[in-house]
């Protein structure tokens, strides 16, 4: 169950990182305030989750029908963080965040506990966020004054408590495999 990439889009939509069809692709869109509405989840994604607290987010993914798949336009996002997995599905998903950069990475109730992974996605201003506890760093990205992280648990966890982190806004998905590797045995953290 492959990290394929993820990406850091400005904006309420725009051109998704490579991919392909059957890939899942998950966005945790931001709006930098809390006044309005929670961005909205475009037609074809599913919601999976949302949150208005500090700043508003909302987190929708789907499995990808083709290459070139297109972000939808999420209405009221300032940012779209995405994440590419190959040869999974989406569980459970949250999200936090702080405007002091101590947002935690948030405790999820596994669907499938002893088999899912964990995955998160998340930012900081002026400086990189810290890899969280348990947690194979895939991909650091620096934008102009954001620096935002990609990591997963490499491999299946059987719980997955909220980590003490140093974000700005995170989200932890659960990855839930649709193939199982042949001859390759993962022990849970």
């Amino acid at each position: 169950m492959p990290f394929v990439t993820g990406k850091l889009i400005t904006g309420a939509s725009g051109t998704l990182p490579a991919h392909n069809a059957g890939d899942v692709l998950v966005i945790m869109a931001l709006k930098w305030g809390t006044s309005g509405s929670n961005p909205t989840v475009p037609s074809g994604w599913t919601s999976s989750s949302s949150s208005a607290s500090i700043y508003r987010r909302s987190i929708g993914w789907r499995v990808a029908p083709a290459s070139g798949t297109a972000s939808g336009t999420w209405t009221g996002a300032d940012a779209l963080y995405v994440l590419v997995w190959d040869k999974a599905t989406v569980g459970a998903t949250a999200s936090n965040s702080s405007t002091s950069n101590t947002a935690q990475v948030p405790a999820l109730t596994l669907t499938q506990p002893g088999t899912s992974w964990v995955a998160i996605m998340g930012s900081r201003g002026g400086v990189a966020p810290g890899l969280p506890s348990g947690m194979v760093e895939r991909l650091r990205d620096s934008g102009v004054g954001v620096y935002d992280l990609y990591a997963d648990t490499n491999g299946p966890v059987s719980s997955w408590p909220a980590q003490a982190g140093t974000f700005e806004a995170v989200a932890a998905i659960e990855l839930i495999p649709t193939e199982t590797p042949v001859g390759i045995t993962y022990q849970p953290h």
